[in-house]
C-alpha cells in the first residue's frame, strides 16, 4: 500500500502562514440576527460523499456507512461524526469541503455540530503500483489543482498561481525531481517568508490603554484598556477613526497589516456582542487576484461555532447573501480554521477582471449559554478589482 507524505512540522508550518494570511483592517460594521439554519428556524443540510472509499458516519444517534455518501437534515446542534476508512482499493489523503475547494481536515474522523448547509468530499487515492497521488495545496488550504494520479517518473505540472499579499514564495515542501519519483501518495504545499513591512497603531486617548505603537507585518497587537476612565465611566466599546465598533472587548487582540487609529469609548452602555467585518481589500490586476480579509471578536458569553465568508459575483441580490442560501451555483461560502474569539481570516478570487463585481459578506455563527445559536453577518461589500 502506498505511504503518504505529510510531516507533523510540515502542518504547523501551514497553520502559522494561514494565522499570518487570516487578518487586516477597514470598517464597515455588522449586524446581529437570529441564525436560521436553511431557511426554517430547526433543520440544516449535511451531505457527504466519498470517491470510493467507505465512510462510517454517526447522525446524532443514528449510525451507518456508505461508500457513495449521505444526505440528512438534521436539527441545530446535532453532533455528526464522518469516519472514513481505507479499502483494498482506496487509501484515505483528506476531507474537502466541496463549496469552497478547501481542505477541511487531515484527520480520518471529524465531528462538527449541524450549523450550516455543509458539504464534504471524504478524497481517497487509488492503490496502484505504478502511479501515485499528489494534490498542491495552498496556505489556506485550497487544493490548488483537482487531484491528480501520476505514472512514477512522468513529466508533472506545478501550480504557479502562488502569490500571498504580505508574503514572498520560496519554494515547495518536495522538489519538482521529488514529487515525479517518489512512489508515494503525497500532498505537496508552497513555502513563504513574511515580507519586511512596519505598520502603526494609534489611540486617541491613550490616558487609560495601552498598545499603541508600530508593530512587524502580521504581528499580533493586544490593546488593553482600563474597566473605568478618570471620571468613573465604564469601559464601551472599541471604534475606529470612521466611528464603527471594531471590538466590545477591553482586552483586545488583533494580527495587523495596516495602519489603523482607534478610540477606546467609555460611559454608553451597550450589550456586547459579536463583530464581524471586512477589515481590508487588496487588489492585484496584474495576477487577476482580489483577497478580502474579514476580523471577528466575540465576547466571552459566546461559544464560535464557525465562520467564514460568503462570496459571489455579478448582480447578486442582498437577500441571497446569507448562510441558508450559501452552497448554491452562486453563492459560495468559506470557512475559517481556527474558531479562536477573535481572529482574522483572508479569502482570495482568482481570474477576476477589473470590471468584474465581486460580492463578499463576513459572518461568524455563535452560540450563547442556552445552547441557541445566532449568525452575525459584517455589511455586503461589492467591490471590482479595478476600483481605486
Amino acid at each position: 500500500m502506498k505511504r503518504i507524505s505529510i510531516s507533523k512540522r510540515v502542518l504547523s508550518c501551514l497553520v502559522a502562514l494561514t494565522l499570518f494570511c487570516s487578518c487586516i483592517l477597514t470598517t464597515y460594521a455588522g449586524s446581529f440576527s437570529m441564525f436560521v439554519g436553511d431557511g426554517s428556524d430547526s433543520t440544516c443540510e449535511v451531505k457527504m460523499t466519498t470517491n470510493g472509499g467507505r465512510v462510517d458516519y454517526v447522525i446524532g444517534e443514528r449510525a451507518s456507512n456508505s461508500r457513495t455518501g449521505y444526505t440528512g437534515y438534521p436539527a441545530l446542534g446535532t453532533k455528526c461524526t464522518f469516519t472514513a476508512t481505507d479499502t483494498a482499493t482506496r487509501v484515505f489523503m483528506y476531507w474537502l469541503e466541496n463549496y469552497s475547494g478547501r481542505v477541511y481536515s487531515y484527520d480520518r474522523t471529524i465531528t462538527l455540530t449541524a450549523s450550516s448547509k455543509v458539504f464534504l468530499r471524504a478524497v481517497f487515492a487509488r492503490v496502484s503500483d505504478t502511479e501515485h497521488f499528489v494534490s498542491y495545496v495552498n496556505y489556506g488550504g485550497t487544493v490548488m489543482y483537482d487531484t491528480n494520479m501520476y505514472s512514477t517518473g512522468a513529466e508533472i505540472d506545478v501550480p504557479t498561481d502562488t502569490k500571498v499579499p504580505g508574503f514572498t514564495i520560496t519554494g515547495w515542501t518536495k522538489s519538482k525531481d521529488e514529487i515525479k519519483n517518489d512512489d508515494g501518495n503525497m500532498i505537496v504545499y508552497p513555502q513563504y517568508r513574511l515580507d519586511d513591512v512596519a505598520y502603526t497603531v494609534e489611540i486617541t486617548n491613550d490616558a487609560y490603554v495601552s498598545g499603541a505603537g508600530t508593530y512587524s507585518n502580521f504581528q499580533t497587537v493586544n490593546l488593553k484598556a482600563e474597566e473605568r476612565n478618570g471620571s468613573g465611566e465604564a469601559f464601551s466599546y472599541w471604534q475606529d477613526a470612521d466611528g464603527a465598533i471594531v471590538s466590545y472587548e477591553r482586552n483586545y487582540s488583533f494580527r495587523i497589516n495596516y495602519n489603523v487609529t482607534l478610540t477606546a469609548v467609555y460611559g454608553e452602555t451597550v450589550t456586547p456582542q459579536p463583530v464581524v467585518r471586512i477589515t481590508k481589500i487588496n487588489r492585484d490586476t496584474a495576477d487577476m487576484k482580489i483577497t478580502f480579509y474579514a476580523e471577528r471578536s466575540v465576547p466571552e458569553a459566546y461559544t464560535v461555532v464557525s465562520h467564514g465568508m460568503l462570496m459571489a459575483t455579478g448582480n447578486v441580490d442582498d437577500s441571497q447573501m446569507t448562510v441558508g442560501n450559501a452552497g448554491t451555483s452562486t453563492v459560495h461560502k468559506v470557512y475559517g480554521t481556527s474558531n479562536e474569539q477573535c481572529g482574522t481570516f483572508s479569502l482570495a478570487k482568482a481570474k477576476v477582471s477589473r470590471i468584474t463585481q465581486v460580492v463578499v459578506r463576513p459572518f461568524v455563527i455563535t452560540q450563547n449559554a442556552e445552547g441557541v445559536q445566532h449568525v452575525c453577518y459584517g455589511d455586503i461589500i461589492r467591490t471590482t478589482n479595478g476600483e481605486a
